[in-house]
């Protein structure tokens, strides 16, 4: 029964995906130039380990406004020639502190940390960018799942990382050296992101072999209209961060005056999460504490309980908003024109979206829990619809003692290397 109401979930949201705009606006597919001379250079060393090992820098990129910015980024240098380059994509933070390039403060249990000793015993050179919005982009928003903002970005941490090595190291990669992006959460995304821009706008110079993805929100619009169907959000602030980003960064909205009050229920921004995110304070954790609390003194914001802590989608979205990506309800709340733009732009930052095909050599790794709480398992359905099995190496999760996206992103870092040496070995 259970895969049944899935599929027919699946069906309802791949429907909505490709129907045609009511309003009859022409959707549009956002312009993805190739990495123009002036991004991806290095600019200048921050910080380095005591044997410098472990090396931030910061680099030019395109920022979500279009200018060229100086975003920042961590790279680890093994012993010796790096075999391999490997673009790591970290997983949603909310706090600056969580950034790759504050090394010297993280512990060596979260993804980054893993990932760089997993890659350190293949000889890789791992790179991770910040992301804009954090390190030297902190006072800019986070363009949240922006797809190709933030691939061209990573793509351009790359890029700079061999212009690092080649300055400041007097170094090349070793013949033969071949690049893999990979990630889990937002990382996931991210990694596939990286992998079809530079698929898809015949980029060279990296050897982008694969993108090796875990759980990844490749469907920004499936995941909301799960969240409002099922109507339980497991982890508020990711709804929250979507809706933020898009709003901070998306021309179109941004043309129309969009606020984030047009979209999130006032129960929620009533607990101050949009300052909250905007300081990049406190991280995940700590912010789901501070919606339980609030709900806990009752003024207004309610979470409950089903074993785990959710929300309700009325409480995180507006009832027109609600109304609107549930069945297509107009109410007259919230402007048409603004939600059929919001809908768009979740529809424009989904991996699939467009008539790009993957060919069979692309060789993203999909890894995903069929019980996903967060990041539904929807996404994964979604690409497999869209590309086909032959297109995607496929490889949905089921395990009645390991589940949570929290438990499955710690399976699916410690075991990475296997996935990885396929596709770089």
């Amino acid at each position: 029964m259970k895969k049944l109401f899935r599929a027919l979930l699946v069906a309802i949201f791949v429907a909505a995906l490709f129907s045609c705009n009511k309003s009859g606006d022409t959707i549009r597919v956002a312009s993805s130039p190739a990495l123009t001379e002036e991004e991806g250079k290095y600019v200048r060393t921050l910080d380095t380990s005591e044997k410098g090992k472990w090396v931030t820098i910061e680099y030019t990129a395109k920022g979500a406004d279009g200018s060229i910015q100086n975003l920042s980024e961590l790279i680890y240098l093994p012993v010796g020639q790096p075999a391999h380059l490997a673009i790591g994509c970290h997983i949603t933070i909310t706090s600056d502190d969580e950034r790759p390039s504050n090394f010297k403060n993280l512990s060596v249990m979260t993804d980054v940390g893993v990932l760089t000793r997993m890659l350190s015993g293949l000889n890789a050179m791992a790179v991770f960018p910040d992301y804009e919005g954090f390190g030297s982009t902190r006072a800019n928003p986070h363009p949240y799942l922006n797809r190709d903002v933030t691939a061209r970005q990573c793509l351009a941490g790359a890029k700079a990382a061999l212009d690092w090595l080649t300055r400041e190291k007097k170094m090349t990669m070793a013949s033969g050296w071949k690049s893999i992006a990979i990630g889990y959460s937002q990382g996931g995304a991210v990694a596939a992101g990286i992998l079809r821009y530079y698929k898809e706008n015949s980029i060279t110079g990296l050897n982008l072999t694969a993108a090796i993805c875990g759980d990844g929100p490749y469907d920004p619009l499936i995941t909301l209209r799960h969240y409002i169907l099922e109507d339980k959000i497991y982890m508020p602030v990711a709804a929250i961060l979507v809706l933020k980003g898009l709003v901070d960064t998306h021309p179109d909205l941004k043309a129309l005056g969009c606020t984030y009050a047009d979209f999130a229920a006032p129960e929620i921004i009533d607990t101050g999460i949009f300052e909250i995110l905007d300081r990049k304070e406190f991280n995940t954790g700590q912010i789901q504490r501070h919606l339980l609390d609030c709900s806990s003194r009752n003024n207004g914001f309610t979470m409950k309980n089903d074993g785990m802590d959710y929300c309700e989608a009325s409480q995180c979205f507006r009832e027109s908003v609600v109304a609107y990506f549930r069945d297509g309800t107009l109410t007259g709340d919230v402007p048409e024109a603004k939600l059929r733009t919001m809908e768009r732009a979740l529809k424009e930052n989904s991996l699939t979206y467009g008539d790009w095909i993957p060919d069979a050599d692309s060789n993203f790794f999909l890894y995903h829990s069929t019980r996903d709480e967060v990041v539904p398992f929807a996404n994964y359905e979604a690409v497999l619809s869209a590309w086909g099995e032959d297109c995607i190496d496929g490889r949905p999760y089921e395990d009645p003692d390991c589940w949570t996206h929290l438990d499955v992103g710690t399976r699916f870092i410690t075991t990475s290397a296997s996935f990885v040496q396929k596709y770089i070995l």
